[in-house]
């Protein structure tokens, strides 16, 4: 999984697209976050968990990261996107720099 999710921050950096990375407290210091172009915010434990979101215009992925194989669901429409934009937007409100 962390290997994945280097690789695509990486890619991300060099085109200049900007995130807003919602991570536990226990990435602080983790590679991930020097490799993040854009504003990276940290979460207590109690919201840890094993999958991870993104969104992209009407586009949502959610991936589950189990220790086998990964499972990603792909879902295109503008409701749900907005759905989980909204609820990013709560949680980043929560979260610390």
């Amino acid at each position: 999984m962390v290997k994945i999710l280097l690789w695509y921050q990486k890619i991300k950096k060099q085109l200049k697209i900007h995130t807003k990375l919602l991570l536990s407290k226990r990435a602080r210091n983790s590679e991930i976050v020097r490799l993040t172009h854009g504003e990276t915010k940290f979460l207590s434990k109690e919201y840890d968990s094993p999958v991870s979101t993104i969104i992209y215009n009407n586009k949502v992925l959610i991936t589950i990261w189990n220790q086998e194989t990964p499972l990603a669901i792909s879902i295109e429409s503008k409701e749900i996107s907005k759905s989980y934009k909204d609820n990013f937007e709560v949680m980043w409100k929560i979260a610390k720099k």
